[in-house]
C-alpha cells in the first residue's frame, strides 16, 4: 500500500485527492501518496479530473473531500489506540492540511495526535506509535489508515463525484 514511516495521515489535497508530496519527517507532517491508495480505474477518473480544475475549484472539493476520508480513519484510530488515562485517545484530530512551500498541492486533511508526535500534552503520542528503544511500537495511526482504507477511499470517492456533478450541472446552466 506504500504508507511510509510517517503516521500523520494527510487526505485530499496529498493523502486522498490532491497533489504529491514527501514526508518532511517532521511530526505533524508526512502522509499517504495518492496514487498508493487511488487504485482502479474509476477512482484514477476522478482523480485526473481534479486535477484538471482550477486550483480554488479543486481546492473546495479535495478539502471536504479530504475531511470525510479522515474522519474515518480518525475514528478508527481512536479505537485502536492503547488506553491508561483516555488523553491520546481524546488528543486524536483531524486537521486541515497547511500550505507551505514544501506542500503545494491542494486542500486536504490529516489525521494526527494532539499538537504532532513529541509535542504537548500528548508528546508520549510518538513514542507509541515508533516505539523507544525500551518499549515497542503499536503503531494505531498507521494500522488505522490501513484498516479504515477501503472505507476511507469510498467516502472521498462520494464527497468528489457529487461536488463533480454539481460542478458540471452549474457550468451547464450558466
Amino acid at each position: 500500500m506504500g504508507f511510509g514511516s510517517n503516521p500523520d495521515m494527510k487526505f485530499g489535497g496529498g493523502g486522498f485527492g490532491g497533489g504529491r508530496r514527501k514526508s518532511s519527517g517532521s511530526g505533524v507532517s508526512g502522509g499517504v501518496d495518492i496514487m498508493a491508495i487511488i487504485d482502479g480505474p474509476e477512482l484514477k477518473k476522478l482523480y485526473t479530473k481534479l486535477q484538471m480544475l482550477p486550483r480554488k475549484v479543486a481546492n473546495k472539493i479535495s478539502g471536504p473531500a479530504g475531511r470525510a476520508a479522515a474522519k474515518i480513519v480518525a475514528a478508527k484510530a481512536r479505537s485502536l489506540v492503547p488506553v491508561d488515562s483516555g488523553d491520546l485517545e481524546a488528543s486524536i484530530k483531524v486537521r486541515a492540511v497547511k500550505k507551505t512551500k514544501r506542500y503545494k498541492g491542494m486542500a486536504g486533511a490529516s489525521v494526527q495526535t494532539g499538537k504532532g508526535h513529541f509535542r504537548g500534552a500528548t508528546y508520549y503520542g510518538g513514542m507509541i506509535e515508533f516505539g523507544t528503544k525500551h518499549m515497542p511500537n503499536q503503531s494505531f495511526l498507521r494500522h488505522a489508515a490501513l484498516l479504515a482504507r477501503p472505507q476511507a477511499v469510498t467516502a472521498w470517492a462520494a464527497v468528489v463525484k457529487k461536488a463533480l456533478a454539481a460542478s458540471a450541472r452549474e457550468v451547464r446552466n450558466s
